[in-house]
């Protein structure tokens, strides 16, 4: 658990903004010796995932979005921990075609949780191989979901923030005073 703390925190500590996601995806796939590790944000009104940095095989992978229905990130919703250490692509059978195309065999899953603690995303870990993941393991992963959660509300404040600036800026230039 301390060898993959330091990994990841010696990758994220000088990191935010666009860098921060392919970064911690990059670190947990490489501490953990796994195959596949990605970070998305939840869209709970359409039910979708936006994968924000997706690792697999030793690359980046392009973001994408997809259905959480009947798919492992769905069971994370409730806040909890998911964990399955085998058969993933029998347990999922909606996901099927994307775990085969990966040999996927075991899957992790960590809920991002915002401040007024809904769960806002993951952080995933996907295997080829079977995998009991351990208590250190998964206490080192919850401390590096809490620091995407509170990368995710950070950049989400910035946009609000250039957002307003930018009404503000508009607002001035037209004369308009507040």
């Amino acid at each position: 658990a301390l060898r993959l703390m330091r990994a990841v925190e010696e990758s994220l500590a000088p990191r935010s903004g666009a860098d921060f996601f392919p970064e911690l995806v990059k670190a947990l796939a490489q501490a953990l010796h796994a195959h596949c590790a990605f970070v998305s944000e939840f869209d709970t009104q359409t039910y979708q995932a936006n994968v924000l940095a997706f690792w697999a095989g030793g690359s980046f992978e392009k973001p994408f979005i997809y259905p959480l229905t009947g798919s492992p990130c769905e069971c994370v919703l409730d806040g909890e921990i998911t964990s399955f250490s085998e058969n993933i692509k029998d347990l999922f059978p909606a996901e099927r075609e994307a775990f085969e195309a990966m040999s996927a065999e075991s899957y992790l899953a960590i809920p991002l949780v915002a401040a007024d603690q809904r769960v806002c995303g993951h952080l995933a870990v996907i295997d080829q191989r079977k995998r009991d993941w351990s208590e250190a393991d998964l206490g080192v992963l919850r401390i590096f979901s809490t620091r995407a959660a509170v990368e995710l509300e950070r950049q989400h404040f910035e946009l609000k923030l250039e957002s307003i600036n930018d009404s503000l800026k508009n607002a001035n230039a037209q004369g308009e005073y507040y």
